[in-house]
């Protein structure tokens, strides 16, 4: 999938699929029930990407989302760092916005903040008494416990989150604003705007990093030509450092204001070939990185949807020229990269589980069915044997269940043999791998030629070198994984004839048996790992290891000392990540699935010779069968046949519709 539209289509053909679900004949024997499935469709309704934006003050985000998701001016553009928003755009029914105010501890925090920071709490203090002085005092809107509050319309935004100076007079008493729109394109996506980089307020700070981390895509917001400033190294530092590269876009917004084309180009490749790896990794040529006219790219929207253009929008459309035409604004070019990174890291992610979970079910039940089928004419064979017969038949039963168990733990044996020697070459590449990065970093650490730089930049060093050798740890992952799953598949396979003889059950049951319980043949053996190594965050182990960055602040000595004291660390870090995380997310899953496959394949086939037992047993307590009984079993076999070939009908029909969602 490469858009929304496209997730869109996919998931109604998806609630379709459960719907076919909902239904007690289809359910049967799967173990799960309609609320199960009911429970799936609505998670499936309720999946939402997130979409960060954050970026330079004054970078043009407000007019970016505007363009992106309102098609028209709604958010006030005109802020300062003390009453910008974390402002969160949603899909709803009708066009309103929810404001959320500080409590009073929010408050003192906010307040205690600003004591190291002299110029803004003095703004801060003059935009306070202007709004008093207006009629919204403070005590009105921060009291003990944070409250919501819901306006309809769009009218009066701009109280809560405009300046003071432009009417924003509830504004510094503001902690978030959830704006619901109407943009049917948008309606599977949450939109956080996030302030700007140098926002001192700690409350917002916290706030939005926990976006940021969660969100599947992130667009930074530049200016076409505008320096860096300290403010947005620190943003990177802080923030962008837990994204990862798949999930970034870069929008350099304002090439209308830019001297030229080739202007933005010699800008962007000077940060790409930057000393500071930071920049290099933010805006790596693998990065989509798209110059727009936001500006444009509203004004082209507007006039697209015979919205009015006010005085000053129709001299700034003379002005903007060209820029207005969709191949220059090039904001569609922007929405289609946004769009493919949320495919990228979580849309197709969930359509592949929803299909084969929906698959599952319809083969699992088939598999039942046909169990029962084979139940029903075993014991169709016993209700033909005589007491003797029955007897001895239940008294050998006890032995085939000893011979089963002794035949379990050979096969237990033999795979976890198997299993070890493959884990053991997989350790082995990823080892190979670890020694390879560290010395990248070594050699990229050696070249960092002022101390107090190190702390940041050492992390962004080790977060590039995993990212590049992510793709080689993935493959290398899924090669073990599929091995693994030769290893199940061939032991199985070479278990099914010696344990039908020691069992005594038909090969076709007993095929049919392992299906039914062994969940982890249902999984596909070429399915990407991709989404499993998206969870590893560097970033987070990095501060779990970060007391050495505090050291390093105080090391003295010259940068040789420095080298030589971080060498050691970040040795310990990297084999964190490996050992624990690569181990963890990797490693444990295959350990599970060779584990599952014990219970799956014998577990079954003691159930059946238990309830073999238990039937003859029954059939001893009463009076010799009868033609009737006889009738009854196969009157139950023809049953079932008409409802195999009913649900296998439902089944290709509803499977064939899904096929061209994995294509």
């Amino acid at each position: 999938m490469r858009s929304l539209n496209d997730f869109r289509q996919a998931k109604n053909l998806l609630l379709d699929g459960y719907d076919a679900l909902l239904d007690d004949a289809v359910l049967e024997g799967t173990g799960l029930g309609q609320d199960a499935i009911r429970g799936k469709r609505s998670d499936l309704e309720q999946e939402r990407f997130v979409v960060a934006v954050c970026g330079q003050m004054k970078a043009g985000k407000s007019t970016l989302l505007n363009t992106l998701v309102f098609r028209r001016p709604v958010l006030p553009s005109a802020d300062t760092v003390m009453t910008a928003k974390i402002t969160v755009l949603q899909f709803g029914a009708e066009e309103c916005f929810e404001v959320e105010f500080y409590s009073e501890k929010d408050w003192k925090e906010v307040r205690a903040d600003l004591s190291t920071e002299p110029e803004h709490a003095e703004s801060f203090a003059h935009e306070v008494m202007l709004a008093a002085q207006q009629g919204f005092p403070q005590h009105k809107y921060v009291l003990p416990q944070s409250r919501r509050e819901r306006f309809a319309g769009f009218e009066a935004l701009q109280t809560y989150v405009g300046t003071v100076q432009e009417g924003g007079l509830a504004a510094p008493f503001v902690k978030s604003v959830t704006v619901y729109h109407r943009h049917a394109a948008y309606q599977d996506v949450t939109v956080v705007d996030t302030p700007g980089v140098n926002d001192p307020n700690r409350v917002r700070s916290r706030i939005t990093t926990s976006w940021l981390k969660t969100a599947n895509a992130v667009v930074y917001v530049t200016y076409a030509g505008q320096a860096l400033t300290d403010f947005d190294v620190r943003f990177m530092d802080e923030h962008l450092i837990h994204v990862p590269p798949s999930r970034r876009v870069i929008a350099v917004n304002k090439i209308d204001c830019a001297q030229s084309a080739s202007s933005v180009a010699t800008f962007l490749e000077e940060l790409r070939q930057s000393g500071d790896p930071r920049l290099r990794s933010v805006f790596a040529a693998q990065t989509p990185t798209i110059p727009v006219s936001a500006l444009g790219g509203l004004i082209d929207a507007m006039q697209r949807d015979d919205v009015a253009l006010d005085a000053e929008m129709g001299e700034m459309a003379d002005i903007l020229g060209d820029f207005v035409e969709p191949h220059r604004h090039a904001m569609g070019d922007l929405a289609a990269q946004i769009e493919g990174r949320l495919m990228h890291d979580k849309g197709d992610g969930i359509v592949a589980s929803h299909v084969e979970f929906i698959r599952s079910v319809f083969v699992r039940q088939r598999r039942y069915l046909e169990d029962a089928k084979e139940k029903l004419a075993d014991r169709g064979a016993l209700l033909a044997k005589s007491r003797v017969e029955l007897e001895s038949e239940r008294d050998g039963i006890s032995q085939l269940l000893v011979d089963v168990e002794e035949l379990s733990k050979e096969f237990e044996d033999e795979l976890t043999r198997a299993f070890d020697d493959r884990m053991m070459r997989l350790a082995e590449d990823l080892e190979s791998l670890r020694i390879q990065m560290t010395a990248a970093v070594q050699t990229r650490i050696g070249e960092i030629g002022k101390p107090h730089h190190f702390a940041p930049q050492v992390a962004w060093i080790l977060i590039d070198e995993f990212d590049r050798r992510k793709p080689a740890i993935t493959r290398l992952a899924t090669a073990a994984r599929d091995d693994v799953q030769l290893v199940l598949d061939r032991a199985v396979r070479e278990i099914q004839t010696p344990l039908a003889r020691i069992s005594k059950l038909r090969l076709r049951r007993l095929d049919a048996l392992i299906q039914v319980s062994a969940s982890w043949l249902l999984q596909p053996a070429g399915a990407s790992l991709e989404g499993k190594m998206n969870q590893v965050r560097i970033a987070e182990i990095v501060e779990a290891h970060a007391n050495f960055f505090q050291r390093l602040l105080s090391t003295s000595g010259g940068v040789g000392n420095v080298r030589n004291a971080l060498e050691p660390e970040v040795g310990k870090t990297i084999h964190a990540v490996f050992d624990d995380q690569v181990n963890a997310v990797l490693v444990e899953k295959l350990r599970e699935r060779k584990e599952s496959a014990r219970s799956a394949v014998f577990g079954s086939v003691q159930r059946v010779l238990d309830d073999k037992r238990e039937y003859i047993d029954q059939l001893l307590a009463r009076r010799d069968a009868t033609q009737a009984d006889i009738d009854a079993v196969e009157q139950e076999i023809v049953d079932l046949n008409e409802r195999l070939a009913s649900n296998t009908s439902r089944e290709s029909a509803c499977l064939s519709k899904l096929e061209s969602l994995q294509a």
